[in-house]
């Protein structure tokens, strides 16, 4: 009797384990899919800063209508942004580089940082302030490490903050209809 027991449990808890782990697999890959579909969104929305913003003639000096849109983060991050290369950006030519940490930041006229410490975004922005890059992040304190526009996840949106101060200082420009849609800081 107490075999048919034991043998009844093990065919029961193996049905049980099985569903147990097709729910948690459908839900990472509903969690991966989220997380896809919100970097697709941002690289539209990167590509449509790089459309309305203005770099001084020196800054694309010798680019050929090039736009070097560099991207530092997570495999995930990079195949949402290779969607958009080649894609028509303000009468230039978008090309993706994906970089790792240690890159040369200098190709770059936009920069989309994700996956970094708060401390290593920190040090970067910090190394490339001045520079004619539009600096591009989603870390929750880029804008007051002196980032130019943070993409923020709020209610299933993603909304956009500009530090205004750092762009000027870059000697960049963005269209005034870009900014009457975001929300405009002076850091």
């Amino acid at each position: 009797m107490q075999f048919d027991f034991a043998r009844k449990a093990i065919l029961f808890k193996k049905p049980r384990r099985l569903f147990l782990g097709l729910i948690l697999t459908s839900f990472a890959c509903s969690l991966h899919a989220d997380f896809a579909h919100e970097y697709t969104v941002q690289a539209v929305r990167t590509l449509n800063f790089a459309r309305f913003t203005e770099w001084s003639s020196n800054a694309l000096k010798d680019t050929n209508n090039v736009v070097n849109l560099c991207v530092l983060g997570q495999p995930i991050v990079q195949n949402a942004f290779s969607e958009i290369e080649k894609r028509p950006a303000g009468g230039k030519l978008i090309k993706i580089f994906h970089l790792t940490r240690g890159s040369n930041f200098e190709q770059c006229k936009v920069l989309f940082i994700s996956g970094l410490e708060s401390h290593e975004t920190k040090e970067l922005l910090h190394q490339l302030q001045g520079l004619p890059i539009l600096t591009i992040g989603e870390d929750e304190d880029f804008i007051a490490n002196k980032g130019m526009v943070q993409l923020k996840m709020d209610e299933g949106w993603i909304k956009m903050i500009i530090n205004l101060t750092a762009v000027k200082k870059a000697g960049l420009s963005i269209n005034s209809r870009v900014l009457r849609i975001a929300k405009v800081l002076y850091k």
